[in-house]
């Protein structure tokens, strides 16, 4: 069975905040702002399992299990509505110093939010996952990368605002994944919950 040796490792991503304060008119227009994302997931199928030399595994899955982003979000001028578009990279992997094993993907999410009031918001839309792949390469193993058809998912998303700059967002991504150049028909289902962070600046 496939074996990594790794030392102690936390997967997850840094949201950064940056401190300052802009300068009038430094945006092309006072509704359209630029946005940093980042955030945990969790679900799906298995895709693959890594087996330890000290006896544990992991699961590599078609939901997990961070992304980071960045984007535009713009809000027409005294409306409650909000249009959010995202360019990310999501992954789900085991890193070591003898090697790695990743399923990566890069999701570009176009979606529309209501405000309920200054703080809650509602919303959903569409993603369009580029270039979904799995790589396996470890030293002295047989190494392996298993590429995946494009594919089209429904993200359905709420989300609260702590101030006028730091949204969190509880999502349900719906989405699947077909193998390429192989004749097997098998799918692997990515759907995933999702804890999210942005930033807007």
């Amino acid at each position: 069975m496939n074996k990594l040796m790794i030392r102690p490792l936390f997967l997850g991503t840094l949201l950064a905040a940056a401190v300052g304060v802009q300068a009038e008119g430094s945006v092309p227009h006072p509704s359209l702002r630029f946005m940093m994302t980042a955030g945990i997931t969790g679900g799906g199928d298995k895709i693959d399992e890594i087996q330890f030399k000290n006896g544990g595994s992991t699961n590599v899955t078609g939901g997990g299990r961070a992304s980071i982003g960045a984007g535009v979000q713009w809000q027409p001028e005294d409306t409650p509505v909000i249009v959010q578009a995202t360019v990310n990279y999501h992954f789900s992997g085991v890193f070591a110093d003898n090697g790695s094993a990743n399923f990566s993907r890069i999701p570009v999410e176009l979606m529309a939010f209501y405000k309920l009031n200054d703080q809650w918001r509602v919303g959903g839309g569409v993603r369009y996952v580029f270039a979904p792949s799995y790589s396996y390469d470890v030293d002295g193993d047989y190494n392996y990368d298993v590429d995946f058809k494009n594919t089209v998912g429904g993200v359905v998303e709420v989300g609260y605002a702590f101030t006028p700059n730091v949204v969190v967002g509880l999502r349900y991504v719906k989405e699947e994944y077909e193998l390429k150049n192989f004749k097997s028909s098998k799918k692997f289902d990515g759907s995933h919950v999702g804890l999210t962070g942005s930033y807007i600046f």
